[in-house]
């Protein structure tokens, strides 16, 4: 397949300086960096996404909870032996993957477009998107590692659509392999490329080289070990229903729920770069549109949707959400950017517009310390006192052992604080924290609305079910509260029973 050969803006031109490999990966890395020591500054308080990997990660397993796969917890678990239990591995494992993917997907621009100046417009639209310029900076741990893998195989799909190598079908399988390990759905975005392919005649023999044999061989014995752990614990259908539904949704409120999701995907991106980079659209001419980008992404990015939209024939309501956009509609601002006049780029606007937003995101991050809990109008979980929660259980005389809960952002959170105890969340499967390791007490924790609520009915069974613990056994009951950071009135109050001999498993 031939690419179009387009012409870069001239030479020493603002637009030319501005899209050299160096100015364009140099503020991006400015960019990751900022917020990663933000990060850092911020304090051990983990966000949700982040303590459900803190929480997963105290033993080797083949799986640790059936809605996510392991690939990102299995890294955390080689990291935090160098590094320490908390913020500092994971906020090093998030950036390292929102690092690789800027360098993936910048590649893959370059390739796909023919040219540096568009290729700078598409990756340097990825800090003005929400999905990565706010939610994964603050939250998102496996979707980090979709939107890795699916820019290298945006950059392997333009390599292999050039020529035909058996190295690049092998980095292909690896790339299917490890994306399905880090966020289940990157298995759709597998399919649509090998749909768009079936579909295009100038992808046709990349898809019917033997080469795909090898791909496909290779994403198998990857992933195979981790399939045959799920499906130990769940069937497909229940796996397929843990990850995707929600609570009840109609068939047709999710298909609406798609449809925002998408449409937020790029956002505010996509707004802005449509008012900014207008007059280079209208200067286009037709020759000068990188056709391979727009018919080979523009056909993939189609049937990747329709995938998603399929999935409500076998699940009925789906919980879909932007993160979830992250595979069909990555390839965006490439096909944004294969419409712009090559010679008619104003990237310094472009620039001074993208540092507003970056400002602004960042004023965020340090804004909402500061404000204080009090001030917060969402849940804000980042300023929950959670060192003096752990410092309470211990005052009411815990000392180690094993606790259980029943919420993954308390148990993460705890587990950073209690290194030395293990910590059971009582939805996962059985064994996958790790057994007791020693004859410890036993400390039931749950977030209490009010000081003295009971501890809710499924805790308990959970409990029971997974470590035989009796609750009828005598045990010490209470509750610790302490105000949200910076916070006068908000307070968080967890709730305990407290075993002070094993009990059960719980030890």
């Amino acid at each position: 397949m031939q690419h179009a050969l387009t012409r870069s803006p001239p030479s020493g031109s603002m637009a030319a300086r501005l899209a050299e490999p160096r100015v364009v990966l140099g503020i991006l890395a400015l960019w990751l960096l900022l917020h990663a020591v933000l990060r850092l500054l911020t304090g051990p308080t983990l966000g949700m996404d982040d303590a459900e990997q803190a929480l997963s990660a105290q033993a080797w397993s083949w799986g640790y909870r059936t809605e996510q796969p392991p690939l990102f917890t299995w890294l955390l678990l080689l990291l935090e032996p160098v590094l320490g239990v908390g913020h500092v591995p994971i906020t090093v494992l998030r950036y390292l993957f929102l690092g690789g993917c800027c360098l993936a997907y910048w590649q893959a621009a370059r390739l796909w477009l023919g040219d540096d100046g568009r290729a700078a417009v598409a990756v340097l639209a990825l800090p003005a998107m929400y999905t990565f310029g706010w939610y994964a900076q603050v939250d998102l741990t496996h979707s980090t590692v979709l939107a890795t893998a699916v820019a290298v195989l945006l950059w392997l799909s333009a390599r292999l659509a050039r020529r035909q190598t058996y190295l690049d079908y092998f980095l292909l399988g690896v790339t299917l392999g490890l994306g399905v390990l880090g966020k289940w759905n990157f298995a759709l975005a597998g399919l649509a490329l090998v749909l768009t392919g079936l579909i295009l005649p100038e992808l046709r023999r990349v898809v019917l080289h033997p080469g795909t044999l090898l791909a496909a061989a290779v994403a198998l014995v990857i992933v195979l070990p981790n399939a045959w752990w799920l499906l130990g614990h769940k069937s497909m259908g229940e796996a397929g229903t843990a990850v995707l539904v929600r609570g009840a949704r109609s068939q047709l409120a999710s298909l609406g729920d798609l449809l925002v999701a998408a449409l937020a995907f790029a956002q505010p991106w996509l707004v802005l770069a449509g008012i900014l980079f207008l007059p280079s659209l209208r200067r286009c001419r037709r020759e000068q549109v990188a056709r391979p980008a727009v018919r080979v992404l523009g056909t993939y990015v189609i049937i990747a949707l329709l995938l998603h939209a399929l999935l409500v024939v076998p699940f009925g309501g789906v919980n879909y959400s932007e993160r979830w956009m992250i595979g069909p509609l990555l390839p965006l601002p490439i096909l944004f950017a294969a419409f712009l006049a090559p010679q008619h780029l104003p990237i310094g606007r472009w620039l001074a517009v993208l540092a507003v937003l970056v400002v602004v995101t960042l004023g965020m991050r340090v804004a909402i310390p500061l404000a204080g809990g009090d001030a917060c109008l969402g849940k804000c979980r980042i300023l929950y006192p959670f060192d003096a929660i752990a410092d309470g259980l211990r005052q009411a005389g815990f000392r180690d052992g094993t606790v259980v809960v029943g919420d993954l952002h308390l148990g993460g959170n705890l587990r950073v604080r209690m290194p030395q105890s293990r910590v059971v969340e009582t939805s996962a499967p059985p064994g996958v924290f790790g057994p007791p390791t020693g004859n410890g007490q036993c400390l039931l924790a749950w977030i209490s609305p009010e000081p003295g609520t009971p501890p809710p009915p499924e805790l308990l069974e959970g409990a029971r079910a997974k470590l035989g613990v009796d609750a009828s056994l005598p045990a010490r009951r209470g509750a610790v509260t302490a105000p949200l950071l910076g916070a006068v009135e908000r307070r968080l109050s967890i709730g305990y029973l407290l075993f002070e001999q094993p009990n059960g498993e719980c030890r």
